[in-house]
């Protein structure tokens, strides 16, 4: 029982460190900047947004539907390939 609480405690004491040390050099100082700053991803600095127009006025009208969700698909199929989480692909009729 007393081993495990010394381990605990030594775990607890080497986490706070690690802590210490990511948090201080995250920390900007008066007049300097930080040494290794946080880079935030597109997600928490405010995504993207793309707009594609396709030009359909060579296509049949009853395949503009079709042609526009497989073009969905392979816009779709190239953003998650880059591991983007959660990306949101819409087609826009009209």
């Amino acid at each position: 029982m007393l081993k495990r609480r010394i381990t605990a405690l030594l775990v607890l004491i080497i986490a706070a460190g690690i802590a210490y040390f990511v948090y201080g050099s995250q920390i900007k100082t008066e007049g300097t900047l930080s040494k290794y700053p946080f880079r935030l991803g597109l997600d928490l600095s405010g995504g993207t947004h793309l707009v594609y127009k396709a030009d359909t006025s060579q296509l049949p009208e009853g395949q503009i539907k079709d042609s526009m969700d497989a073009l969905r698909d392979v816009i779709e199929r190239r953003v998650n390939l880059f591991g983007v989480s959660e990306p949101v692909v819409q087609v826009q009729h009209g």
